[in-house]
C-alpha cells in the first residue's frame, strides 16, 4: 500500500499511513454501516493515507461483507470503493497479517460478546499487539454486552492500555452516530475507548 503512495506524492509529501482494522468484520462490516457519518465517509475518500481492512476468519462470511458494502457503497453514494483503500482480508484474529505497532486503531463489533466467539483473549492480546502506541481500540456492542463485558476484562488490566472517558470522541472513526442509535434502540449497548500507551522500560 505505501509504496504506491509514495511514489504518487514524493517525499516531500509523504505522509504516514492510517490504517484501521475490523477483527470479525464478517457478514456486516462496519465500513458498510448506515450509521457512517458523513464527515467520516469525506474523510475517507480524501486523505490518501487512511486506510480500512475488514478481516474475517470466515470466506463465505467475508465475501457476504464485501459484496454488500460494494451494493450498498453505490446505492448510498458514497463512492468509498473507488478509492482502493477499502480491503477485504481473509485473516484470523488470533494471527492477523500486520506488524507489531502497525496499526492506527482496532475495532471489535458485535464480536466479543459473541458467544461462539473463539478465544476471545488471544484476539484481544493480538489486537494490542498491532495497535501502534497512541492507537486506539474500540469495543463496540449492540446484541450482549453482558458477554462483552466479562470478556473485556483483559483490556482493562492490561499494562499497555487505558481506558478512556465514555464521552472521548478518539481516534478516527467517531462513532456517536453509532452511539445514538444504540441508545434509542438497546439501552444496554456500548463502545467503550482503550488507547495504547508506551510502557516503562
Amino acid at each position: 500500500m505505501g509504496k504506491g503512495l509514495e511514489r504518487q506524492r514524493g517525499p516531500e509529501s509523504k505522509k504516514e499511513e492510517y490504517i484501521i482494522v475490523e477483527i470479525g468484520s464478517g457478514a456486516s462490516p462496519y465500513i458498510d454501516s448506515p450509521e457512517l457519518s458523513k464527515e467520516y465517509i469525506d474523510k475517507l475518500k480524501e486523505d490518501e493515507s487512511i486506510y480500512f481492512i475488514a478481516t474475517d476468519d470466515s470466506g463465505g462470511s467475508l465475501g457476504t461483507g464485501r459484496n454488500w458494502f460494494r451494493l450498498n457503497d453505490e446505492m448510498r453514494e458514497r463512492e468509498l470503493e473507488k478509492t482502493g483503500r477499502v480491503h477485504f482480508v481473509l485473516a484470523s484474529g488470533h494471527q492477523l497479517p500486520f506488524r507489531d505497532n502497525s496499526v492506527a486503531e482496532v475495532i471489535f463489533r458485535n464480536v466479543l460478546g459473541d458467544p461462539e466467539a473463539r478465544k476471545p483473549l488471544e484476539m484481544m492480546r493480538e489486537a494490542e499487539r498491532v495497535l501502534k502506541v497512541g492507537g486506539v481500540l474500540k469495543v463496540i456492542e449492540m446484541y450482549t454486552p453482558h458477554i462483552a463485558r466479562q470478556n473485556m476484562d483483559f483490556l482493562s488490566r492490561a499494562r499497555s492500555l487505558e481506558r478512556l472517558p465514555d464521552a472521548e470522541k478518539t481516534g478516527f472513526v467517531d462513532e456517536t452516530a453509532i452511539d445514538e442509535a444504540m441508545t434509542r434502540e438497546r439501552a444496554a449497548a456500548f463502545v467503550a475507548r482503550f488507547r495504547k500507551k508506551e510502557l516503562a522500560s
